[in-house]
């Protein structure tokens, strides 16, 4: 892979749940400018691959740099800003109280100032990711009223308002109409052509060639990675869906960490 065009680096990166590893010695690099899709069956670590990179999991050893522009360039909270996270639709409790634009303006109080108030623009810029998804009808609806696949078009709508350069997305077409993953898809793919790098989990073999440029096959560990064209293989995903690798016993815990004990990722621009 190019180097110049890497956005992020997986390094050596090992979790473990108890003394179970999830993920061991995973290394992977995910490049500017591509919609990568993350596959593998249940249990094989890809959301807990995700919540690693994003800092959400303390691993037991490895590195994820992230390589994006930043007026401060060793800053976690300067770093952050230019990721967006978009999480699995049944981890999100849906009753709480907030309108549709609600959601959405939450994904312009990172680029709030000293007040952390909104503005006119931030506003614009929420209402003009709600026109962009097809929701812009329902922007006075609670979050608690919509269908599945409109919730998850809320939620794109979301991490398109933070104006990030890498989007994370865990199964955003899981369980969604028809019409909500072809929006879902068009909007990725413009974004990639606009060079931001794009990190999808996935669960439909079906639609792996169609949809994505990329392709990581994950089972605990990285079987294989690289362009679609090339890795998405009948070898490949029998390796992946058949194999279950045989991991050590590290016999440490993971850890879910607070913002203040966190061991940040490594981060350059």
């Amino acid at each position: 892979m190019n180097q110049s065009k890497v956005a992020i680096d997986v390094t050596n990166l090992t979790v473990a749940y108890g003394a179970e590893p999830v993920l061991w010695n995973v290394n992977v690099q995910f490049e500017r400018g591509k919609v990568t899709s993350i596959i593998g069956p249940n249990g094989a670590g890809k959301s807990t691959l995700l919540k690693s990179m994003l800092n959400f999991l303390e691993p037991l050893s490895g590195t994820v740099t992230f390589h994006v522009n930043s007026p401060n360039k060793n800053s976690y909270k300067h770093i952050k800003k230019q990721i967006a996270y978009v999480p699995q639709n049944r981890t999100v409790d849906w009753d709480f109280p907030a309108t549709v634009f609600d959601i959405v303006m939450m994904g312009r109080y990172g680029k709030a100032g000293l007040l952390h108030r909104t503005t006119k623009k931030d506003r614009q810029i929420a209402k003009t990711m709600l026109e962009k998804v097809g929701m812009a009808d329902f922007s006075d609806r609670q979050i608690s009223e919509l269908s599945g696949g409109q919730k998850q078009r809320v939620f794109l709508a979301r991490a398109l308002a933070e104006e990030p350069e890498i989007y994370i997305l865990d199964e955003p077409l899981a369980g969604v109409d028809v019409t909500t993953e072809k929006i879902i898809m068009k909007i990725l793919k413009e974004l990639a052509a606009q060079n931001k790098t794009l990190l999808v989990v996935h669960h439909d073999l079906q639609t792996v060639a169609e949809y994505f440029d990329h392709v990581v096959f994950l089972n605990k560990e990285v079987i294989a990675y690289g362009p679609v064209a090339t890795k998405f293989t009948d070898e490949n995903i029998a390796n992946t869906y058949q194999k279950l690798p045989d991991l050590p016993n590290q016999g440490t815990s993971r850890k879910e960490v607070s913002s203040n004990d966190r061991k940040h990722p490594s981060f350059t621009g």
